[in-house]
């Protein structure tokens, strides 16, 4: 039998369990949701930096383009330059046969 004195020792050992058992509860869904944010923050950060890859291709695309536009004026120039020259010579060749 249960004396009398232990009972409120036992009460106070189980209101103690129970309350043990109550945070025990809490921390373990803290956990979970922290888990769950961990997860998601994961997600996000992959997304951003699929975003920042994507924007970063596009940038060096953008570059190569005007790159190739900035070659292409380049060789322009230099065709309207070596005709110009071409023509001054020819020129001088004239006057210097006749």
């Amino acid at each position: 039998m249960v004396d009398a004195q232990n009972a409120p020792g036992i009460d106070e050992l189980r209101l103690a369990q129970a309350r043990t058992e109550g945070q025990l509860a809490a921390v373990a869904s803290q956990l979970a949701a922290s888990v769950a944010a961990e997860e998601q923050l994961r997600i996000e950060l992959a997304a951003g930096h699929d975003t920042a890859a994507q924007r970063r291709i596009a940038d060096l695309e953008e570059q190569l383009a005007e790159a190739r536009r900035s070659q292409a004026r380049a060789e322009e120039e230099r065709a309207a330059i070596t005709a110009a020259l071409g023509r001054q010579a020819r020129k001088a060749l004239e006057h210097a046969d006749s």
